[in-house]
C-alpha cells in the first residue's frame, strides 16, 4: 500500500537530510536530478537469522502470487524477472536468492539474505516449505536446516517437504531489526540509509520518490511517473542514492531489464529521467510485459548547445543516433519500482 506524499515542507526538510548529494554536481552523480519528494510504503514482517525483517513486495513474475497479494502488498505482474532464475553469464550465479514460505501453518516468510551480504539483490525464489500430517508445526526463522544448536531452522525432510518454485519476488528489505522510530542499531540492525522516517504505529517506512518521463508507444504522449530507487548494484551510486547495495542485480541479463536513462549537464533544470517501459495498471493487471522494476541505468553525455529539454523517447533515440548524444556508461543495475497512480 502507498502513502500520499508528504507536505512541501516536510519534504524540503527531508530531502536536505537524508540526499544531502543531490546537488554537489560532482562527477557522474551530477546527472542525478534531486527527488521529488517523500513516499511511504506499508512494510511486513518477516525473518532473517531470527532477526525481524521488513520489507515490502513492488513486483512477481507469478500471475497468481499478483492476483492474490502473496507476501502482501501490491506487487506488479512483470514476467521478465523470470531472468533472476538464469545465469547471466554460462556457468555464473543467479540473481534470485531463496525465500521461504510456510504453506500450511501461519508464519512468517524467511530470508536467506540481507543487503549487507554480496549475494543480495532483492529478488526472491519461492521455496514452498509443507509440513506432514504427522508433524505439529513450530516456528520457523532461519532459513538454516534445523539441528540442536539451531531449533527455528527449516525443517528436515521427515518433517516437511521444501519444494523450489519458479516464482520470483522482488521484494526489497528496508530495516533489519525492531520497527522504532527513532531508528535505534546495535550493530546487527540496520535501516535503508535514504529512509527519510518510520511510523511504527502504521508500519510505515518512507523513501524518497522521483519524477520520471515515460512515452507511451502507442499514443507517443509523455506522462509524468514516479519511481522509488531501493536498491542498487553499485557501491558508490548506492551510497549516494542511500539505497540498499544489491550486487546480485548485476547477474540479470541486459535483455530483462528496463532503462533507465540520466543526462548530466549542461542540460535545462527541469529535465528529468527518462524511463522506457512502465506498468500500465497496478497487480495483475499489468499487460506491459516490457516492464521490469530492475533497470539498466544509463548516463548519457549531450552534445547539443544550447541543451534543450529531451521528454520523450523517439527524440532521445533521434539524438543518439545524429551523435548529439552519447552513452557515457551503461553497466550500472537498480531497482526502482514505479508508483503506479502516485
Amino acid at each position: 500500500m502507498r502513502l500520499k506524499i508528504m507536505s512541501a515542507l516536510v519534504l524540503i526538510l527531508l530531502i536536505a537530510s537524508v540526499c544531502v548529494h543531490a546537488t554537489d554536481g560532482i562527477g557522474e552523480f551530477s546527472a542525478f536530478p534531486t527527488p521529488y519528494g517523500f513516499s511511504g510504503v506499508i512494510v511486513r514482517m518477516g525473518w532473517y537469522n531470527c532477526t525481524q525483517a521488513w520489507y515490502y513486495c513492488v513486483a512477481t513474475n507469478n500471475i497468481r502470487f499478483a492476483e492474490t497479494r502473496a507476501l502482501g502488498g501490491q506487487s506488479i505482474l512483470a514476467p521478465k524477472l523470470s531472468s533472476a532464475l538464469v545465469p547471466k553469464i554460462s556457468g555464473g550465479d543467479i540473481a534470485a536468492q531463496p525465500l521461504y514460505m510456510v504453506t500450511n501453518s501461519q508464519n512468517p516468510p524467511i530470508f536467506s539474505t540481507t543487503p549487507r551480504q554480496p549475494a543480495y539483490s532483492a529478488l526472491w525464489q519461492v521455496f514452498e516449505i509443507t509440513w506432514k500430517d504427522h508433524v505439529t508445526p513450530r516456528p520457523i526463522c532461519n532459513a538454516e536446516p534445523a539441528s540442536l544448536s539451531n531449533p527455528q531452522g527449516l525443517p528436515d525432510s521427515a518433517e516437511a517437504d521444501i519444494v523450489p518454485t519458479q516464482v520470483v519476488m522482488d521484494c526489497p528489505i528496508l530495516v533489519l531489526g525492531p520497527l522504532t522510530d527513532p531508528f535505534v542499531s546495535d550493530g546487527s540492525n540496520y535501516k535503508i540509509p535514504q529512509a527519510g522516517n518510520i511510523d511504527p504505529k502504521i508500519k510505515a517506512v518512507f523513501m524518497p520518490a522521483w519524477l520520471i518521463y515515460r512515452q507511451d508507444p502507442l499514443t507517443k504522449r509523455v506522462n509524468t511517473f514516479l519511481v522509488q530507487i531501493t536498491d542498487v548494484g553499485d557501491q558508490e551510486l548506492a551510497s549516494f542514492l542511500g539505497a540498499n547495495l544489491a550486487s546480485g542485480l548485476l547477474n540479470i541479463p541486459d535483455s530483462d531489464t528496463t532503462d533507465f536513462f540520466v543526462m548530466r549537464g549542461p542540460k535545462p533544470p527541469f529535465q528529468l529521467p527518462l524511463v522506457k517501459d512502465c506498468p500500465n495498471n497496478i497487480g495483475a493487471s499489468n499487460t506491459n510485459y516490457n516492464y521490469s522494476p530492475v533497470m539498466r541505468y544509463v548516463i548519457l553525455k549531450r552534445n547539443i548547445i544550447p541543451p534543450t529539454l529531451i521528454k520523450s523517447l523517439d527524440t532521445l533515440d533521434l539524438l543518439l543516433m545524429n551523435g548529439e548524444l552519447q552513452i557515457l556508461k551503461d553497466n550500472q543495475r537498480i531497482n526502482a519500482p514505479v508508483i503506479v497512480g502516485g
